[in-house]
C-alpha cells in the first residue's frame, strides 16, 4: 500500500459518555479530543469502549506523543519492592469465579485467550482456558467494574462487562455463542482528495474481504469498520454491519440503487450515519472528514463467505 495511503489510515474516534468515572481523555495527531475508557493495548494497538457498548481497536500511532504515553502509564503494572514495609490493605471478600457456558459453531479452537481489564485501575490480565472450561479463576478479582474479553483463534472477538462488589461477581455466568469467522467481499474506490468524483484519475480502487473490526484497510480511514453480529446485537452472529467510530455530522453512508460501476459521483448524496447490514449485492457511496478535508468512497458488497478466495487481500 502507498505510503500516502498508509497516512491517510489514521482517523479520529469521538465519543461522549457520562460514566465519567471510566474515561480517560486522549489527543490525537489532529488535535482532536478522544473521551473513551481504556480496555486493553496488544502489539501497537489500542481497544477502547465508547458509551454505547460498541469497542474500537485501532493503532497507536494515531495518538499524540503525549496521550500515547498516558495509555502506556495507564495499562503499566507496578511491581512491588519485596523489601517495602508492607501495608495491610482493607479486606474482601474472596471473590468467586465467572462461570462460562461456551458454545461454538465449528470445530472448537485449542484454546481460547481471556483477558480482564479492570476500568478503575487500568491494569489487565491474560489467562488461556480450554473450551471445555466452566469457569475462569483470576488469582485477584478486585472490585470494580471489568471487561472480559475472549478470543479463540477462527472466530469472532467477544466481549462483556462484569461487576465485582464485596468479592460477588454480577453476572456470576456468562454464556458465549462462538461464531465462526466470516468475511465479507467489497469492491471500492476512493477519492483521497476531498472531491466527490470517481470519474477522475488517481482514484484508489481495489477489491479484497475484510473480517470483523479490522484496522489499516481502505474503509478504516472513512470512519468505519465492519461488524459480525446479528440484527440488534453487538455479538452472536454471521452478519455484517457498518460499525461506526465516530460521531459528526460531516460523516455517512448513502444506499445506492445504481450499479457500482455506474456511479460516477457522490455530489449531493443525503448521508447518513445509520448501522447498515452488508448484504450481497448492496451499493453505497460514504463519505468522512480528515485533516479539514472530506473523503469519498463507493462500495459494492460482491458476497459475503466463510473463507476468502486465495487471490484476494484479506483484512
Amino acid at each position: 500500500m502507498p505510503t500516502r495511503i498508509r497516512l491517510l489510515l489514521i482517523t479520529c474516534i469521538l465519543c461522549a459518555s457520562s460514566m465519567k468515572a471510566e474515561l480517560i481523555q486522549l489527543e490525537d495527531n489532529q488535535g482532536r479530543i478522544i473521551n473513551a475508557e481504556l480496555i486493553e493495548t496488544a502489539d501497537n494497538y489500542l481497544t477502547i469502549l465508547r458509551e454505547d457498548g460498541r469497542r474500537y481497536t485501532f493503532p497507536m500511532t494515531m495518538l499524540n506523543g503525549r496521550s500515547q504515553e498516558r495509555v502506556k502509564r495507564a495499562f503499566t503494572v507496578t511491581i512491588a519492592d519485596p523489601n517495602a514495609p508492607k501495608t495491610e490493605e482493607p479486606r474482601q471478600a474472596p471473590s468467586e469465579s465467572v462461570q462460562l457456558a461456551l458454545k461454538f459453531n465449528g470445530p472448537p479452537p485449542k484454546e481460547i485467550s481471556v483477558t480482564l481489564s479492570n476500568s478503575d485501575t487500568r491494569k489487565s490480565e491474560t489467562v488461556k482456558i480450554d473450551p471445555s472450561s466452566t469457569k475462569v479463576d483470576w488469582t485477584d478479582l478486585k472490585d470494580g467494574r471489568h471487561t472480559i474479553a475472549f478470543r479463540a483463534e477462527g472466530y469472532a472477538y467477544q466481549w462483556y462487562r462484569i461487576q465485582v462488589r464485596n468479592g460477588k461477581v454480577s453476572p456470576v455466568k456468562l454464556t458465549l455463542d462462538f461464531r465462526k469467522k466470516r468475511y465479507v467481499i467489497m469492491r471500492y474506490a476512493i477519492n483521497l482528495h476531498g472531491e466527490p468524483d470517481f470519474s477522475v484519475p488517481d482514484i484508489y480502487t481495489g477489491i479484497a474481504a475484510f473480517s470483523e473490526l479490522t484496522n489499516g484497510n481502505p474503509q478504516h480511514f472513512l470512519g468505519w469498520q465492519v461488524r459480525q453480529a446479528s440484527p440488534g446485537e453487538t455479538r452472536y452472529g454471521d452478519d455484517f454491519f457498518i460499525n461506526w467510530k465516530w460521531m459528526t455530522s460531516s460523516a455517512g453512508i448513502q444506499v445506492r440503487k445504481q450499479k457500482f460501476s455506474e456511479i460516477k459521483s457522490a455530489a449531493g448524496n443525503k448521508f447518513s450515519m445509520t448501522e447498515t447490514e452488508l448484504k450481497r449485492g448492496l451499493v453505497f457511496t460514504c463519505k468522512s472528514s480528515y485533516s479539514r478535508a472530506q473523503l469519498y468512497g463507493k462500495f459494492e458488497v460482491v458476497d459475503v463467505v466463510d473463507e476468502p478466495p486465495a487471490d484476494l487481500e484479506v483484512y
